[in-house]
């Protein structure tokens, strides 16, 4: 309910402008635009994030304080949807003052990423040096593709299928799908050491 109200009063503040806001039908500049609640959904915002952190961000122009430590469980076991950065956990964390991040400090920070056999740190050899530098490990459908079409010696690439087939039940427990989950899981790290 009160989703639906946040989305009401924002799409009733747009659209209520000029009859031509951001649902509207009379802009061609948001024509082939999703809906408000679409794009709000596709990147997970939920009725308490609109409540909780974005009504005071809009109300006070600065971020909420909030308690320390998530107690929502994690993306993978959730029973709501999540965004794709919800999946990826960082192994290290340095709390710095003022914050620096990769955008904003390039120079001292990196989220590079390198593909290929490693040589041994103590021999200066051509080898050495036979690496495919990434800016990112987040890699876009054409950077696959291109990964895909290297051909060098060290830098063949596979693909392992992710799918598994889910049973058409609907009586299916929680505890079977985990199971067959676990399973898939172990058939994807099986089939990826193979592929290397």
């Amino acid at each position: 309910r009160a989703h639906g109200g946040t989305n009401g009063d924002t799409n009733g503040g747009a659209n209520g402008h000029n009859g031509h806001g951001v649902n509207g039908g009379g802009s061609k500049a948001t024509e082939g635009v999703a809906p408000l609640p679409a794009r709000q959904a596709s990147f997970g915002y939920t009725s308490e994030e609109m409540i909780v952190v974005l009504r005071p961000m809009l109300a006070d122009a600065k971020e909420p304080v909030g308690a320390m430590g998530d107690d929502t469980p994690a993306a993978a076991y959730s029973a709501l949807p999540r965004p794709l950065f919800h999946y990826v956990k960082q192994r290290f964390a340095e709390v710095t003052n003022p914050p620096i991040d990769p955008l904003r400090e390039e120079m001292v920070m990196s989220l590079r990423v390198l593909l290929g056999r490693r040589a041994n740190v103590l021999e200066e050899t051509a080898e050495a040096t036979r690496l495919i530098e990434l800016k990112s490990p987040i890699l876009q459908p054409e950077q696959m593709a291109a990964l895909r079409r290297v051909d060098q010696p060290g830098f063949s690439a596979a693909t392992v299928d992710a799918v598994w087939p889910l049973p058409a039940d609907d009586e299916l427990t929680a505890e079977a799908a985990g199971a067959m989950l676990r399973a898939a899981v172990e058939k994807l790290c099986l089939e990826a050491e193979e592929a290397v």
